[in-house]
């Protein structure tokens, strides 16, 4: 593909987080001209190097009246555009109000209706069950009759997971909580539930966290053009948290299950759907639906698909997707300093083998954030933790 000339329509990102940074330099590297819109101190691509105007909005959460005003301000300063959320937060507001920003932008995502679908994880496995999808065993908890009544059903450990995962990590700071006992589990539902916080109870699908598969498409015509399926390797922290190393690899199990949900949800545009294989049958189960760019994406692009090109092409230029793309496997994608970190202490207590910590900084690979030739996120990152850790002054 060639790269775009300049005065083409910018691509205004919105949400400056590892995935933002990462749809930024994604383009970037074509030659699109980028707006970073960031919103609290913490989102790193608001001192890139790459972006040509950086923006600071309301809260998307807590001001989307204002942050939509925002947007459509900007649009009249720069002409318009292609509108990228890559966050849940900035996602949900721009869907809710797609109709009348896409009188002055190409917006890249779904309306409400279909958000809903993939944002509420409730209505994303009501809807995988009912298209034969395998899921794990879920059970909706509204109330403390509810969860008297689920606990005689359940085995340990399970998982209290939030329905809408970013309010929750808003509040936590993590992706949902592990019950190993009847009080772990009254505990973690009565917090979430304190806050307003909806969850369900959900049976922890045993296996190492090499388990995990991502199955990514751009969808046109409400059918997948351009597919790329990888395989996590490391989670931080273990067992429930984020992706610390991923690796491009062909995972044929989820694709035809990762096509026929994303077509039942009405779906168009770049998603990702996230399973894991089962210990027990050895079978993947849906994990949850992210309609956005997550924090991966540059994994795809060094693998020789670069998503968020193909969507700008596609809504801003009218050119169809690509076909015949073929992903380059054994590329690596790692986060740092996350997966450094905990490659350390599993090292010093002998849970992992050097030869296997040291796999992926030896095969070809690409980080989250570190880029000699746009240091200054990770630098601004680094400088954060490190301040974050020292004691307060009075």
């Amino acid at each position: 593909m060639d790269q775009i000339h300049a005065g083409s329509p910018p691509a205004i990102v919105l949400g400056g987080y590892t995935a933002g940074l990462g749809v930024i330099r994604a383009l970037a590297v074509m030659g699109v001209p980028t707006v970073a819109v960031w919103n609290t101190d913490g989102e790193i691509a608001r001192v890139s190097a790459h972006p040509d105007v950086r923006i600071k909005a309301p809260d998307p959460e807590g001001a989307p009246d204002a942050y939509i005003d925002l947007l459509l301000g900007l649009a009249e300063h720069m002409g318009g555009g292609l509108l990228v959320p890559t966050s849940d937060a900035t996602l949900e507001v721009v869907a809710r109000h797609k109709e009348v920003l896409e009188r002055a932008y190409h917006v890249a995502c779904v309306g409400y209706e279909v958000a809903e679908r993939f944002l509420d994880k409730q209505r994303t496995y009501d809807l995988a069950r009912s298209l034969g999808i395998e899921i794990p065993k879920t059970i909706e908890v509204e109330s403390s009759e509810e969860l008297e009544a689920a606990r005689s059903t359940l085995t340990y450990p399970c998982v209290v997971k939030p329905r809408e995962g970013h309010l929750y990590y808003r509040q936590f700071g993590s992706k949902m909580a592990v019950a190993r006992s009847d009080d772990e589990l009254v505990r973690a539902w009565r917090r979430a539930n304190d806050l307003a916080l909806k969850v369900v109870v959900q049976d922890f699908v045993p296996g190492e966290d090499s388990h995990g598969a991502n199955y990514n498409a751009y969808l046109s015509g409400g059918r997948p053009a351009v597919e790329f399926t990888a395989q996590k390797l490391r989670l931080s922290p273990p067992r429930i948290g984020f992706p610390s190393v991923v690796v491009s690899r062909e995972i044929p199990d989820v694709i035809e299950p990762g096509r026929r949900l994303l077509s039942g949800m009405g779906f168009h545009g770049y998603a990702n759907v996230e399973f894991k294989r089962d210990a027990r049958d050895g079978r993947y189960k849906l994990m949850e639906v992210n309609g956005r760019h997550k924090n991966s994406t540059l994994l795809s692009v060094r693998a020789g698909i670069n998503f968020p090109w193909i969507m700008y092409r596609h809504l801003v230029q009218g050119e169809p997707p690509p076909v015949g793309l073929v992903q380059k496997n054994g590329i690596y994608w790692i986060s740092v300093p996350g997966d450094p970190i905990r490659g350390i202490r599993q090292l010093a207590n002998g849970r992992l083998p050097l030869r296997r910590y040291l796999l992926p900084y030896l095969r070809p690979h690409i980080f989250d954030i570190l880029d000699r030739r746009d240091p200054r996120p990770f630098a601004t990152k680094m400088t954060a933790a490190l301040r974050a850790r020292l004691p307060a002054r009075d």
